[in-house]
């Protein structure tokens, strides 16, 4: 595993990892500038990163992760109690992270996407063949990238998980003739992705669509959901009647925070969606997220602490994706 993230809520907390680690290589701060030192800085017990008295490591107190007076960096909180969470969209939650690399068991007991690759033959083929192929990424402010460190321009300048994507593709079918286009906008809908899908997608005739709409939509019961996207699939199959599409579901957001609500519900709505057309399917990054979550807390993975991922979950998100494209099925 190579720079698993993991944060700290007050100093007597404890971080799991997610694998059964044989062997720490090493622990650092997240822009990689800093290495953490066994027995001074840290501990490992039960297959968990334990500060020691003297670290260097960075962690939130209690009182500054659930702060009690609102403010900008205030999120709505439902803990009892604790009328507010911490959110930042600058890198101050990132910097407060740090990133384990290890050699582990090899036990996995996380979700594994489906190889849909069948699905998307069409694209894949022009990518074997090295022909001109457009992939376009439409979505919100996951799918643009938010809080991911090349993003926001702090070390180690990781790209969006998209981007991530898309360069694997170039480098595994050895090929300089797909093009990467984000239309992706923050804070953004469903509705609002149907109603400027023309501009957003169809103007730039892609070869392939990944859409990632769902987490600002918690407002929006799942008829009226599925109805949305069964619309916009609909319109951009009128005038490309050969794009392939992928449904993302999205990661879920802070269940501490007022923004969870029922996100967790759309990635079936999308699936029966995907199982009524040809060359559509799903990236099931809802029961990967999910799944995780097991092990692992949500500050561990994420950039703002309420609904974006850091660069850990954005390699998540590029693995679920390509996994899904038939990228990693050995």
């Amino acid at each position: 595993m190579h720079n698993e993230t993991l944060m700290f809520v007050g100093k007597d907390d404890v971080a799991p990892l997610m694998f059964d680690a044989t062997e720490i290589i090493s622990v650092r701060s997240y822009d990689l500038k800093t290495t953490y030192v066994l027995g001074e800085d840290y501990t490992v017990v039960n297959n968990c990163i334990v500060l020691t008295e003297n670290t260097r490591i960075p962690f939130f107190t209690l009182d500054e992760y659930y702060p009690s007076t609102s403010s900008s960096n205030a999120f709505g909180c439902t803990v009892s109690g604790k009328p507010y969470v911490y959110f930042s969209e600058s890198g101050y939650i990132p910097n407060k992270q740090i990133v384990v690399t290890y050699k582990h068991n090899g036990d996995y007991n996380y979700y594994v996407p489906v190889d849909q690759s069948a699905e998307f033959d069409t694209t894949l083929k022009k990518l074997e063949n090295k022909q001109s192929t457009k992939i376009l990424f439409y979505g919100d402010s996951i799918t643009v990238g938010c809080n991911s460190s090349g993003i926001i321009g702090i070390a180690p300048h990781a790209p969006n998980w998209a981007t991530m994507v898309t360069e694997f593709l170039k480098d595994k079918y050895g090929t300089n003739n797909l093009t990467y286009i984000n239309t992706a906008v923050g804070g953004k809908t469903a509705g609002w992705g149907l109603e400027n899908v023309q501009a957003n997608v169809i103007d730039y005739a892609p070869d392939m669509v990944v859409l990632g709409f769902g987490m600002n939509d918690v407002g929006l019961s799942m008829a009226d959901y599925k109805a949305t996207m069964k619309q916009m699939i609909d319109t951009i199959r009128a005038a490309l009647p050969n794009c392939e599409i992928v449904l993302v579901s999205t990661m879920l957001p802070n269940a501490e925070s007022t923004y969870y609500g029922n996100q967790y519900l759309q990635e079936a709505e999308l699936q029966a969606l995907a199982d009524a057309y040809d060359g559509v399917g799903v990236a099931k990054m809802t029961s990967m997220h999910q799944s995780v979550l097991q092990t692992k807390r949500f500050y561990d993975m994420t950039g703002n602490n309420i609904n974006h991922t850091n660069d850990f979950l954005a390699r998540l998100y590029a693995m679920t994706v390509l996994q899904t494209l038939g990228q990693y099925a050995n």
